[in-house]
């Protein structure tokens, strides 16, 4: 067993949902612990509108991934598997760090199959807007 594979944390999320806000140009894909959205919990988020340059300049041209304290990182995720109502993301070892996360987060869905299918089909979005460099290796999304 490598270090990363080590290095994994895995909570319920009971609080999980896809949204698509036009007004304000966002997607956003939402797996918090608890209902009220505290404990563990990661927004994966993109622009509605396609990638531009300047977005990729300022090293804004991915996807994001946010925790509960407010810390982002663009493109962070190396692979993603989704299977059944679980989401086991593998994040790049320095992304992982920034964020104050293990390399490994497993995240059980405890949701109605109808929004674990909508965050299945929000995630295969979100995770495939930029350029394709930016994209993880998917399973079963």
């Amino acid at each position: 067993m490598d270090q990363d594979e080590e290095r994994q944390v895995r909570y319920t999320a009971k609080s999980i949902g896809f949204e698509e806000n036009v007004e304000d140009d966002y997607l956003d894909v939402w797996l918090a612990e608890e209902l009220d959205g505290t404990g563990n919990s990661l927004s994966l988020q993109c622009h509605i509108h396609e990638v531009d340059e300047s977005e990729i300049e300022m090293g804004m041209g991915a996807y994001s991934v946010s925790t509960h304290d407010g810390i982002t990182v663009y493109g962070a995720i190396d692979r993603v598997r989704f299977e059944g109502a679980m989401i086991t993301f593998n994040f790049k070892p320095e992304d992982a760090e920034i964020l104050r996360l293990d390399a490994i987060v497993e995240v059980v869905l405890d949701a109605d199959p109808e929004v674990v299918e909508s965050v299945r089909s929000g995630l295969r979005t979100i995770l495939t807007w930029g350029p394709a460099e930016s994209v993880p290796d998917m399973t079963g999304i």
